[in-house]
């Protein structure tokens, strides 16, 4: 069954009457008239956008706040075995175009957090160019994020480099340093001999003739000290370090499904769906 702007806007009509006056679920409203009218996977999440638009627009005060709250139309409830043409390998590969991907962005849009210029290509379009526009917002905190944790970790980095110069400069060797971290923190072992293995570069280069040796573990040492300065140092660096690739990875993924987001909004923009 094709559907017109004038049809869809006369379903959306119904279901938000029938929330503001009868207190009717959105979701179940839409799934009557999905039944009855017998409408595709497409045609039911146009359907919910619309109603959803429609709530909103009859509850929004026209000089109050813009954060409404009602309980948005959904097709993950209206669509339940209808077939949206996607086999199921390709929607585990393609998270952007699950409804659970822009309903949970859709939440926030909807109850307040909304674009103030709505796009006039069509309902999908407008539910998804929201989508985009939060995914580019929130790409770039991610992206400044990240710097201003590169930042950080290069500040703690060469607060150890300034210890190990002068442990070095004292001792000719950082023996001391990284078998207390050895010792002490045995889970970071991989973190710990990165890290000395840097410094150990840069002690041959501004400290030579002085510095001897790479760091070794000194079997005959005692317990170390765990409030010494080399080990709030290093407790530092390392949450820091994992900090920063934790951000790394938001920041990736962001942009991941920004890129998906913006792919399959210019293929609604082409298609006209």
């Amino acid at each position: 069954m094709e559907i017109t702007t004038s049809l869809l806007n006369g379903w959306a009509s119904k279901v938000r009457d029938s929330y503001i006056n009868d207190s009717v679920d959105p979701s179940e409203s839409v799934k009557a008239i999905v039944e009855e009218k017998d409408l595709n996977y497409k045609q039911s999440q146009r359907l919910c956008e619309a109603s959803n638009i429609s709530i909103k627009k009859a509850l929004r005060k026209s000089e109050g706040p813009d954060d409404v709250q009602f309980p948005l139309a959904s097709i993950a409830v209206v669509a339940g075995d209808i077939d949206d043409g996607t086999g199921e390998v390709e929607k585990q590969a393609s998270l952007q175009l699950e409804p659970s991907f822009l309903e949970k962005y859709a939440q926030q849009f909807f109850s307040g957090h909304a674009s103030k210029k709505e796009a006039r290509i069509n309902l999908t379009c407008d539910k998804l160019a929201m989508v985009v526009e939060e995914l580019r917002r929130k790409t770039a905190e991610a992206r400044k994020k990240v710097h201003i944790g590169e930042r950080e970790f290069e500040k703690a980095a060469n607060r150890i480099l300034d210890y190990l110069t002068d442990e070095a400069r004292a001792n000719g060797s950082v023996d001391e340093s990284y078998t207390a971290l050895s010792q002490l923190m045995p889970k970071h072992a991989a973190l710990i001999d990165q890290l000395y293995h840097f410094a150990d570069k840069n002690l041959e280069v501004n400290l030579n003739g002085v510095y001897k040796k790479p760091p070794s573990i000194q079997k005959e040492a005692g317990m170390p000290n765990p409030a010494s300065e080399i080990v709030r140092l290093f407790e530092k660096y390392a949450s820091v370090y994992q900090q920063v690739q934790d951000d790394r990875v938001s920041h990736v993924n962001l942009r991941k499904y920004q890129a998906k987001a913006e792919g399959q909004l210019r293929e609604m923009i082409l298609s006209g769906e």
